[in-house]
């Protein structure tokens, strides 16, 4: 065998070769690792006179708070969102169905209160479809949207709500900056001594703004 062409063999083997590796690569690093969402959560909505006011009913969530603001709520003709965490809605079915009942919409906090940046993708999924079905059994309502109890969250996160049907929700403005509240702001509330007792000047507060307050499902729907 000459020199040239034992030369294009060496060279066609390890083209060869290259390309083997490469597919090996790929298939081991897609098989062996969860899938990755490049979405970002929604934020806020696009509409140009409402706000939504995002309640987070965790696991320790008192149920007197909670009754309080539903009163208060429906006092002032406010139909909102309440995301709640499936330990609590096991324990307070009764509240769980008086939401529904007044209007308002229910969306999915998980299970416990878990850091869910910190949770693998299993462990996510379990978060989540506990609570969707226990929802679902007790009022049978389809959630659609997902919140992390914390507003902690990584790519993995948005993956798995997003492969279970649910747009995840982030709440980023506070009662503490409500003097300069604008369209489409997401506010996120707690039901604590706080909230209860700040919640009618709440309301008064974003009215005065001259804006409606509507669920998250509308407001990101614009």
């Amino acid at each position: 065998m000459n020199a040239k062409v034992k030369f294009f063999r060496n060279i066609v083997a390890n083209l060869v070769l290259i390309v083997v590796l490469g597919v090996t690569i790929f298939f081991v690093t897609s098989m062996g690792s969860p899938a990755v969402s490049v979405l970002e959560p929604v934020s806020r909505g696009e509409s140009g006179e409402s706000v939504s006011i995002m309640v987070k009913v965790n696991a320790t969530s008192s149920r007197e708070h909670v009754e309080s603001m539903l009163s208060i709520f429906s006092q002032h003709e406010v139909r909102t969102t309440f995301f709640v965490s499936g330990v609590w809605a096991g324990e307070h079915m009764e509240l769980l169905q008086k939401m529904h009942a007044d209007g308002h919409e229910i969306g999915n906090l998980g299970f416990f209160n878990k850091d869910h940046k910190s949770l693998g993708a299993e462990r996510t999924r379990e978060e989540i479809e506990l609570t969707h079905r226990l929802v679902k059994n007790a009022i049978g309502v389809e959630m659609t949207l997902f919140t992390p109890p914390a507003g902690n969250f990584s790519p993995q996160t948005l993956a798995v709500a997003e492969e279970l049907g649910y747009i995840t929700v982030v709440g980023l403005r506070s009662t503490d900056s409500l003097s300069d509240v604008i369209p489409g702001d997401l506010i996120t509330l707690y039901p604590t001594n706080t909230n209860v007792t700040a919640l009618t000047q709440i309301l008064t507060t974003i009215r005065q703004a001259n804006l409606r307050i509507t669920t998250v499902s509308d407001l990101i729907a614009h």
